[in-house]
């Protein structure tokens, strides 16, 4: 509701303060700060305002970390109860099997076990969108499925689509491409929890899920 033109560092050290309140991560701040720097400095060189206001410096990172997000099995039955039809599955599979995105847009039909009820992590996609090892040494580990979850995903097999089968993966978009981590989460994960009245999750907190299950 502003002109770019009136706008000054104070009015910027207020959006940061916006934007600090919504992150949980101090990284993730310091994305979205960038992005922002970015687009004033683009108003810059295209002569619509003449400094940039957003050259305010992000706060140094708390010493004392923020309080782990509690997650209960019944926030979780709500929002898969809540999940669009084709998310529900996906978000079931990641906070049951705590693979993460990458891991889970990798997977492929071979890597599932179903009779001995595991799946074997072997890949993932990289943040360049090619397909690679696993994010650390360790990441390459058989875990263990859940009953429901195998039902779940014997059903899924015998009822996906030909078309999404071209490359082999379990959770890939309606043409067979690797799936976007961030359709999973803003479609799939951020509109069940609205749905559930359930405080937004991020896809990586249903991983810490999953690690609150198995203690």
């Amino acid at each position: 509701q502003r002109k770019v033109g009136e706008l000054r560092k104070s009015d910027l050290a207020a959006v940061q303060g916006q934007l600090k309140a919504a992150c949980r991560a101090h990284a993730t701040l310091a994305k979205k700060w960038v992005i922002v720097g970015q687009l004033f400095e683009w108003l810059v060189v295209t002569d619509q305002i003449s400094s940039n206001p957003a050259r305010v410096r992000l706060p140094r990172r708390a010493d004392e970390p923020k309080e782990a997000l509690r997650i209960s099995r019944e926030q979780i039955a709500a929002i898969l109860s809540n999940a669009d039809e084709r998310y529900r599955l996906i978000i079931q599979f990641a906070a049951y099997t705590g693979l993460r995105a990458g891991e889970q847009r990798a997977l492929t039909w071979d890597d599932l076990d179903l009779d001995a009820g595991v799946v074997r992590v072997t890949r993932a996609v990289k943040a360049g969108g090619y397909v690679g090892p696993p994010k650390t040494k360790g990441g390459k580990r058989t875990v263990p499925l859940a009953p429901d979850l195998i039902a779940e995903l014997r059903a899924w097999k015998l009822a996906q689509p030909i078309v999404q089968r071209r490359q082999g993966l379990v959770f890939p978009t309606a043409s067979g491409g690797v799936a976007d981590v961030n359709n999973w989460r803003n479609r799939g994960l951020h509109a069940a929890c609205k749905a559930a009245g359930v405080d937004l999750l991020r896809w990586h907190d249903l991983r810490h899920y999953f690690a609150s299950v198995l203690l």
